[in-house]
C-alpha cells in the first residue's frame, strides 16, 4: 500500500470502491439474491442454519410488515435485544426501507435506556423478554408511544416477532428496497459505551458505514465463516455483518459470551473470529490446558485495547496456530487501522500503517502541531468519507480548528510508520510533575498470576496531587492474595511514581461496557464514591 508523508502527515490514497448510490439496502438485497444457496447464520448452540434465501425472505417480509405500519424512510427502529437468530433480520429490513437502525445494549441499566430513547423516538422496538420490566418503566416515564415487538417469546399485549413476519405473497413479489437519496442519509444511530462520560448518539451515513467496511474486507482474511460475540448495539456487529453479506460467508449465532462458546469455534469450523480481550482472557483462564486443534482457524482478531507483550502472550496460548490480528477505531470513525495478514506476523503489538482513504498525524497535546517518529500525542485524523456525527449535539468538540477529528487517545508511529496506541489521553492524572497513564500500570497489575481484571485511577493528595490505586478482581483460586501483596509486586515492576502510592482495592466484579471494556466511568465513581 502507498502511503505519502509530508509535514508529519501520514496519508494512505482513498480506494476506487464501487458503491451502489442507492445504499446499504440495495447492496445487501442484491448479494443475498447471488448467494440464496449459501449458509448465512450457524446457530452456534444447536448447529441450525439458515440460507441466505431464507434470510432475504424474512427480511422482506418483515420490511413489508413495518411499511405497513406506516415506518417512513429515515424513521428510527431499535432493536434492543441479545444476538438472537432474528436480529439480522432486523437489521436488513430496516436498510430495506431506509429508515435508521439503533441497537440497545439489553444490559443497560434503566437510566442509559431512558436517555436513549428520549433522544431517538423510535416508531418500533424488537425487544427480548428479559428487557421487558426496564422498557416498560423507560415508556412509562417519557410517555413514549410506540409499537414493541417481541424477539423471542409471544406475550399477551404484545406482538410476537413470528407473528409479524408473515407472508405477504403479491407484495413480496414485486418487493424493491427503498433507496436512499444519497449515501449520505443517516444508516444507524450508534450510542458511545459511556467509558468516560455521557453516552452520545453518533449517527452513521451509508457511506460511513460502507466505506471501513470495504477496507476491512480489503485485508486479505479468511471469511469463509465468521464468530463474533457482539450485539447490535456495537458498531462492529454491522461491520461482520455486512462483510458475511457481501462475501456470501456465514456467522456462527450465540445469545451471548461465554468462555465454553468461544472454546467451540473448532466445531463450526470458523475461519475468523472477532474477540474482545476480556473475552479471550476467559478463555485462557477458563481452560488453560485446551489448545486450538482447528485447521480452519485462520485469524484472530482482537479489539478494545493495545496488544501488549503480556496479553499477545496470553492470546498465542489460547491460539497458538491463528494469526492475531489488532486493530482499532472508535464508533464515530469506523476501523481507522486494520493491519494485514502479513504485518500482523511481522509487528504483533503495533496497528499498522493506515488505510485507504485515511490521513493520520500526532498531534502535541499543547500546541497541536504534528510530531514526529517516536513522539507521543494526540491522534487526529481525516478521512475521505463522511465520519460519524452526534445526534442532535454540538459536532465543534469533534474536530480542531484545521478540521481533524480529535480522537482522545495517545499515540505515535515509529521510523517505519507503524502506528500505537498508548492510552486515553483523559485518564492522565499528574503525580507531582509526573503524568501518570493508568494503561501502563494496568499492564503490569496483569502479569501478576492472581490478578483477572484491572482499573487504575488516581485519587487527590494534598501534597502530591494524585496518588494512583488499583482496583482489582481476582482469577479463581487466588482469595488468599491480599491487596499489600500486590502493591508490592507493582512496587517491584515500576518506576517510583507509578507505585500505587494509594494502594490496591479487590472487589468481586466490574461493570462492563458494550464493548467488552470495563466500565470506567462506572469504576472512577465507585473510587470516589467509597475510597476518597
Amino acid at each position: 500500500m502507498n502511503k505519502i508523508r509530508s509535514n508529519n502527515v501520514i496519508s494512505i490514497p482513498a480506494a476506487n470502491y464501487d458503491f451502489d448510490r442507492r445504499g446499504i439496502g440495495r447492496m445487501y438485497y442484491d448479494s443475498m439474491l447471488k448467494n440464496q444457496d449459501k449458509i448465512a447464520l450457524i446457530d452456534g448452540v444447536n448447529g441450525n442454519t439458515v440460507t441466505y434465501k431464507e434470510l432475504l425472505q424474512n427480511a422482506v417480509r418483515l420490511a413489508i410488515a413495518l411499511r405497513k405500519d406506516n415506518i417512513k424512510p429515515q424513521d428510527i427502529i431499535a432493536i434492543y435485544c441479545y444476538n438472537h437468530m432474528s436480529t439480522s433480520s432486523v437489521l436488513i429490513a430496516g436498510f430495506f426501507i431506509n429508515a435508521i437502525v439503533v441497537g440497545i445494549d439489553e444490559k443497560a441499566p434503566l437510566e442509559r435506556v431512558v436517555t436513549i430513547l428520549k433522544q431517538i423516538k423510535p416508531k418500533a422496538i424488537f425487544a427480548a423478554e428479559s428487557v421487558l420490566e426496564t422498557l416498560s418503566e423507560a415508556t412509562r416515564q417519557l410517555c413514549l408511544i410506540t409499537k414493541i415487538v417481541l424477539m423471542d417469546c409471544s406475550k399477551p399485549n404484545y406482538v410476537f416477532l413470528e407473528d409479524y413476519i408473515q407472508p405477504f405473497l403479491t407484495e413480496e413479489e414485486t418487493f424493491e428496497p427503498v433507496s436512499a437519496e444519497s449515501l449520505y442519509d443517516n444508516a444507524m444511530i450508534f450510542f458511545t459505551s459511556g467509558t468516560t462520560g455521557t453516552p452520545k448518539g453518533v449517527c452513521r451515513s451509508h457511506l460511513s458505514l460502507l466505506y471501513p467496511q470495504y477496507n476491512i474486507m480489503s485485508c486479505g482474511f479468511c471469511w469463509d465463516v465468521i464468530l463474533e460475540f457482539s450485539t447490535p448495539a456495537w458498531s462492529v456487529h454491522l461491520n461482520y455483518l455486512s462483510i458475511s453479506i457481501f462475501q456470501g460467508t456465514a456467522r456462527v449465532i450465540y445469545q451471548k459470551y461465554t468462555p465454553e462458546y468461544g472454546w467451540q469455534f473448532p466445531l463450526h469450523k470458523v475461519t475468523c473470529m472477532f474477540l474482545g480481550i476480556w473475552e479471550v482472557f476467559h478463555m485462557y483462564h477458563y481452560n488453560q490446558s485446551r489448545r486450538s486443534e482447528s485447521n480452519y482457524l485462520k485469524t484472530v482478531i482482537v479489539g478494545g485495547t493495545t496488544l501488549s507483550p503480556n496479553k499477545l502472550q496470553k492470546i498465542r496460548k489460547v491460539f497458538p496456530q491463528a494469526q492475531i490480528c489488532n486493530n482499532y477505531g472508535q464508533t464515530e470513525t469506523g476501523a481507522v487501522f486494520f493491519p494485514k495478514p502479513s504485518h500482523s506476523k511481522e509487528n504483533l503489538e503495533s496497528l499498522g500503517k493506515g488505510l485507504p482513504g485515511v490521513s493520520y498525524k500526532v498531534a502535541d497535546l499543547i500546541s497541536g502541531r504534528a510530531l514526529g517518529p517516536n513522539q507521543k500525542g494526540e491522534l487526529r485524523i481525516k478521512t475521505v468519507y463522511p465520519l460519524g456525527c452526534y445526534y442532535n449535539a454540538d459536532l465543534s468538540v469533534m474536530y480542531d480548528e484545521d478540521g481533524w477529528y480529535k480522537s482522545g487517545d495517545l499515540t505515535y508511529y515509529d521510523d517505519d510508520g507503524c502506528f500505537y496506541i498508548v492510552g486515553r489521553i483523559k485518564e492522565t492524572f499528574k503525580f507531582r510533575c509526573y503524568a501518570i497513564l493508568p494503561s501502563a500500570i494496568e499492564d503490569v497489575l496483569l502479569k501478576h498470576p492472581a490478578v483477572d481484571m484491572a482499573f487504575v485511577t488516581g485519587i487527590p493528595h494534598d501534597l502530591d496531587g494524585q496518588h494512583p490505586i488499583g482496583v482489582v478482581t481476582l482469577k479463581k483460586g487466588f482469595n488468599n492474595i491480599t491487596p499489600n501483596d500486590i502493591k508490592k509486586y507493582v512496587a517491584k515492576q515500576v518506576v517510583d511514581h507509578q507505585r500505587l502510592r494509594a494502594g490496591v482495592k479487590i472487589i468481586d466484579k466490574f461493570v462492563m461496557t458494550t464493548s467488552g471494556k470495563i466500565d470506567r466511568k462506572f469504576a472512577q465513581n465507585y473510587v470516589s464514591n467509597t475510597i476518597m
